[in-house]
């Protein structure tokens, strides 16, 4: 009876001096002990499902390992931080601003990692300021290494060597890269430079259409010149038709064939008018 009754305390006691918490699906969580004798280092454990501990000696903490999606744009931000676009130098000096987003998850083997290395379970506000600083500076290594053409010719050269850089540092901070990509096309920090590139923009695009008009006025031109060479020939060919024909009743046409024809013509009525001699007349009657 009396080892019912301490065990009945001890119950009490560690129910009282004791929580439970539970990592939900789709979290990846770990327990740490603040005291620790691991050299100074705290002692953790991975832990799923219901989960026991000390409040004031142990704590538990939980990152989620769904997909995580953020953007940072000239839109984007809280309070009085509105714009978060990232600015990036290129080769010769300018500079230009990126609307930028990124898809990661947390490796859930390194979410203790993640929480010590930064001090917090909030992955917005690391999100915010230590992964858009590990975003910028790899935008900026290869940025800095070309020049404005080349990021304004070559985007889709641009991402993919950021893509590849970011994927390995966010890899060795505990996160798997799943995207990386410009969400509009940068833009120059200077608004000089901007109206210059739309004036670079304009003249290669009116020299488009001026050539797509020669290519027209080509084809329009050709097309007229067909049809003259066409009705030339068609001329030609009518022409050398009715001389044929003329030179066909020139070899046939003998004072026979004329009198042949005459005879046809004539209705058997003896003509009412003579005529002088001399005269060289040909009457056919009706």
């Amino acid at each position: 009876m009396k080892n019912f009754k301490v065990l009945m305390i001890s119950m009490i006691l560690f129910a009282g001096i004791s929580s439970c918490t539970r990592i939900e699906p789709g979290y990846t969580g770990f327990k740490y002990s603040y005291g620790g004798s691991n050299k100074g280092l705290p002692e953790t454990t991975d832990v799923l499902g219901w989960v026991t501990y000390t409040p004031g000696f142990t704590r538990v903490v939980q990152f989620p390992i769904s997909m995580q999606h953020y953007i940072w744009t000239a839109n984007s931000g809280e309070g009085d931080v509105k714009n978060e676009e990232i600015s990036i130098p290129l080769k010769g000096g300018s500079s230009f601003l990126c609307d930028v987003g990124i898809n990661y998850t947390v490796i859930p083997a390194k979410a203790s990692y993640i929480f010590f290395t930064y001090k917090t379970d909030d992955l917005e506000t690391i999100t915010r300021t230590y992964l858009r600083t590990t975003v910028r500076n790899c935008m900026a290594n290869v940025s800095s290494t070309i020049t404005m053409d080349d990021m304004l010719n070559s985007l889709g050269d641009f991402e993919s060597q950021v893509r590849k850089q970011l994927s390995d540092s966010l890899l060795h901070q505990g996160f798997t890269l799943q995207q990386f990509s410009l969400v509009s096309t940068p833009r120059p920090s200077d608004p000089n430079i901007q109206n210059a590139i739309n004036q670079k923009i304009k003249a290669k695009q009116d020299a488009e259409t001026a050539q797509q008009q020669l290519q027209i006025s080509i084809a329009e031109a050709n097309k007229k010149i067909a049809t003259a060479r066409g009705d030339s020939a068609s001329n030609v060919i009518e022409a050398a038709g009715e001389a044929e024909a003329i030179k066909k009743k020139q070899s046939v046409m003998t004072a026979q064939y004329v009198d042949y024809v005459r005879a046809n013509k004539w209705n058997g009525v003896t003509p009412t008018t003579v005529l002088g001699s001399g005269t060289n007349v040909l009457y056919t009657g009706k």
